[in-house]
């Protein structure tokens, strides 16, 4: 063999004996050591104690320590004097102790400059020169008594306690690193914009000693970061062993033990004053509470129950206008969602839901608002009947200037209402408190449950910004729900959360919901609980009617009272009393204010798109229930489940689309709508599934809006709908009858009602006599010959509203010019008493807009005529021609 080969093979067994050394090296720790918890010991450790007040051997003499000489004693001088001896490398053993003695030294440095102390000064030589099994220092044990010794044994010297973190470090708890922080940063300012946060005595010995862990928390968490890989199997235990003591302690601080004053209360404000001005390094608060749990639930409960109180004064304080207004809830989103890892428990959720004024026992929704733990968190109100401080900034502004304003207000209620929701959301997914959480949605739902009543007591409802949000909060939590994983006979379940045996049904009579109910119970089907899908989803369509259709009356209650106040002012002259002048002046300008406060919280695009996306979310939920009863020929029967559904369902979402049609028309391209548009069209065309009359025509007044016309916006993706959709053969047989049928709808104001109904119907005829395959389903339903064809009859109501709306259009003209000759004639009119003079001007407007609204739905009723004379002949040469003669005769 050649001297190189030979060369060769001694290098590489002198590399193959230091791999052995090192393995047996790391392989002398025993496996159970190899895991660090908030109880358990360190791999360099044989202590497995949490923080005892019994100081260990070695601490003897630390009541004569001379003064810290920084020459002498700097915090690592003594363990280099120590560990300073030179090893002369030779032998695998001399080798193995020397890399012990440069591990030690490494370890006690860190822990030097964690907690800024010298270790050798504090007298723990025997601590120092003891090892465990496998030969490595103590560091649990050595971490204890250098920590308890800092705070124990220097009580008269707080002030001096962290002397070296301001010469070696530039931690402050006024100035954090903001990767550090646990809590999101907040912007601050300092003037009384800010919310406010409870002083406290920042120079107590307790608040020295809960300063001096923070920063030492703070101090380990950057080693950690530094750790490079050739030392990170020694310090990596290491330092948590350091964490988990720093929080260890802090529990200690905050109950009152280390110190001679047991205020609770006041350690729980210093621990909350932290937390409202991002001092607290990341992971410490995590730490805290999972050290505080695994000890005891009374010893969270002492600590964070306080917290939990400080956190709900200070948003109860809070107005929306304040920059940091969040802050607190953002706080309790961050306690609430500790858990343990692969845990699903959360140990500060439990603690919430313990809370005594979790579910007050009230029985207004004023007073739930008001005494419940959330409450607070979910009244910031950008609402000026809930905060008056708003009046002043819809002043001397117009409805561009309030939707400026309303942009800035959305954008604090959005952030607020995605903070609760991930709030209820942690909270739900906590198996211990999920029940709570329902039980607590209930119980808002159930007590604001008058609320769509036409007489509510308004005063004993919740604020309208708690019920938004609770809105906001139920719509994200549906966002998931799929429309297979809800049971449409929830309503009838024994613990269904909504009752709604009140509400009328779609289409079923009380006997067949009794029916449907008995047979529901001999099949056993409600052993089962129900799930948490269809609970969230019936809570959520729920609220909305409690919620989203009393907003939409005030909203349009009050552009009513804003004409009438107008008008009257118009009409009043300068003879009147200046007080009454005064006061409508005042009453409108209170009105327009609030006004233009609610068009720019119900126009914001964010609250409209899920609310979209929900009744979206009905819609195909309905349609899934619907085509249980299809056949080829269409639709027989209505499924029971789908008739016994309350009416509300439908109505509701007619409503609001409606009013989106109105306020942002581009909202209906989202995909969302066609659904919806399937829906709407399908119940208008089967007689069968609606029993309202008024819902029906509701309906219709709906498609209208969807259908594209002049006025309205290119709707591409719904006109499809009504172009390649199965079911829309039937619409204009469907729409014909409904014109028919309205001519008694039942209600005090059917004659007058039945126009407007007329009108969308006749603009819908002309625009499907547009589309081919509409014309020739309009061309074959005239050719029908029995006794009751539906278009005989709607030709014949054709007819008669043309007469009568030329009739009064007639009438109402010749009635305008009267008037207005006799304006010209100004001495004449004069000469008139001033009353009379009043009552005539009142009366020209009211015959102006009838004849606006008469001559507009006759011109739109002879259009119709029109286009189906082109091309329909034979319907017309029977007897009713006739009639249709003579009228145009007389025209």
């Amino acid at each position: 063999m050649s001297e190189k080969t030979t060369e060769e093979l001694e290098r590489e067994e002198i590399r193959r004996r230091r791999l052995q050394r090192l393995q047996a090296l790391q392989g002398s720790r025993s496996p159970s050591e190899s895991s660090v918890s908030p109880t358990a010991s360190s791999p360099l450790s044989t202590s497995n104690v949490s923080p005892s007040l019994n100081v260990s051997t070695g601490l003897s003499s630390m009541t004569s320590l001379s003064p810290h000489n920084p020459a002498t004693n700097s915090p690592t001088a003594s363990v280099e004097r120590k560990l300073s001896k030179p090893v002369v490398p030779g032998s695998g053993k001399e080798m193995q102790k020397e890399k012990t003695v440069n591990s030690k030294k490494l370890i006690c440095d860190t822990i030097e400059r964690i907690f800024c102390v010298d270790i050798q000064s504090l007298g723990l030589e025997q601590s120092l020169n003891a090892t465990n099994v496998s030969g490595s220092l103590n560091t649990y044990d050595i971490i204890n008594q250098v920590l308890m010794a800092k705070l124990l044994f220097n009580r008269t010297t707080y002030e001096k306690m962290d002397v070296e973190t301001s010469q070696s470090d530039s931690l402050s708890l006024d100035i954090m690193d903001t990767s550090e922080r646990t809590i999101s940063p907040c912007k601050t300012k300092t003037d009384s914009d800010m919310i406010a946060t409870a002083p406290f005595d920042s120079s107590s010995p307790a608040s020295m000693m809960l300063s001096y862990l923070i920063k030492c928390y703070d101090r380990a968490t950057k080693e950690e970061k530094t750790l490079s890989k050739k030392h990170e199997v020694h310090l990596k235990e290491v330092i948590a062993q350091c964490k988990e003591l720093c929080t260890s302690f802090s529990a200690l601080v905050m109950r009152g033990i280390l110190t001679e004053k047991s205020d609770v209360e006041e350690y729980s404000l210093m621990l909350f004053t932290y937390m409202m001005n991002d001092c607290l390094p990341m992971g410490y608060l995590h730490d805290l509470v999972l050290h505080c749990h695994s000890e005891s639930n009374d010893q969270l409960r002492i600590i964070f129950q306080p917290v939990l109180q400080h956190l709900r004064q200070t948003i109860s304080k809070a107005t929306i206008q304040q920059e940091n207004c969040i802050k607190p809830l953002s706080i309790l989103v961050n306690l609430c969602d500790i858990k343990p890892q692969g845990s699903t428990l959360r140990p500060i959720c439990i603690l919430l839901t313990s809370n005594e004024n979790w579910m007050p026992d009230v029985d207004t929704g004023r007073a739930f608002t008001q005494s419940s733990y959330l409450g607070p968190f979910m009244s910031i109100s950008p609402f000026i009947e809930d905060n008056k401080e708003l009046l002043s900034q819809y002043t001397d502004i117009n409805m561009q200037g309030a939707m400026a304003v309303g942009a800035s207000l959305a954008h604090v209620v959005e952030s607020a209402g995605e903070l609760l929701h991930s709030l209820l959301h942690s909270m739900l997914r906590c198996h211990e408190s999920r029940k709570d959480v329902l039980m607590f949605l209930e119980k808002a739902v159930t007590l604001n449950a008058k609320r769509n009543r036409l007489q509510a007591e308004i005063r004993l409802s919740s604020s309208d910004g708690f019920l938004m949000y609770l809105l906001q909060v139920l719509q994200q939590l549906c966002s998931k729900v799929k429309p297979n994983t809800i049971d449409p006979v929830y309503i009838f379940h024994p613990q269904a959360r909504i009752d709604v045996k009140s509400n009328s049904k779609l289409c079923a009579t009380d006997k067949e919901v009794q029916d449907l109910v008995s047979e529901l119970e001999m099949t056993n089907r409600f052993n089962a609980e129900p799930k948490f899908s269809t609970e969230c989803f019936f809570l959520t369509i729920h609220t909305h009617h409690i919620v989203l259709q009393p907003w939409l009356m005030v909203y349009k209650r009050r552009f009513k009272d804003l004409r009438q106040i107008k008008r009257a002012l118009t009409e009043l002259q300068t003879g009147q009393d200046p007080l009454v002048i005064q006061a409508l002046k005042d009453r409108f300008l209170l009105i327009e204010r609030q006004q233009f406060n609610w068009t720019s919280i119900l126009h914001d695009a964010s609250l409209l798109r899920k609310t979209v996306q929900f009744f979206g979310l009905t819609a195909e939920w309905l349609l899934s229930l619907i085509e249980t009863s299809q056949t080829l020929e269409g639709f027989v029967t209505p499924p029971k489940q789908f008739g016994t559904l309350p009416e509300y369902f439908a109505d509701d979402m007619a409503e609001f689309i409606l009013f989106v049609s109105d306020t942002r028309p581009p909202l209906l391209e989202d995909v969302k709508f066609i659904p919806i548009a399937s829906l709407m069209v399908i119940l208008i065309c089967n007689k069968s599934f609606l029993t309202n009359p008024y819902l029906a025509a509701k309906l219709v007044e709906v498609v209208y809006m969807m259908v594209p016309n002049s006025k309205q916006h290119e709707h591409l993706q719904l006109l499809s709908i009504f172009t390649q959709n199965r079911y829309a053969q039937h619409l204009s047989k469907a729409l014909m009858r409904i014109y028919v049928e309205c001519e008694n709808m039942g209600g005090s104001n059917e004659f007058y009602d039945k126009f407007s109904v007329r009108y969308h119907i006749s603009v819908l005829i002309r625009k499907l006599w547009d589309q081919p395959a509409h014309k020739q389903f309009i061309i074959n339903e005239s050719m029908v010959k029995s006794g009751d064809s539906v278009f005989v009859r709607f030709v014949n109501m054709l007819i008669n509203d043309a007469t009568f709306l030329l009739d009064e259009s007639l009438d109402t003209l010749k009635a305008i010019h009267d008037t207005q000759v006799a304006m010209r004639d100004v001495a004449l009119w004069n000469a008139q008493p001033q009353q009379l003079q009043q009552s005539r001007q009142h009366q020209l407007g009211e015959d102006e807009r009838q004849c606006r609204s008469y001559m507009t739905l006759a011109n739109e009723t002879v259009a119709v005529f029109h286009c189906l004379t082109n091309e329909i002949k034979q319907p017309f040469l029977r007897p009713v021609c006739e009639i249709l003669v003579l009228d145009i005769e007389h025209l």
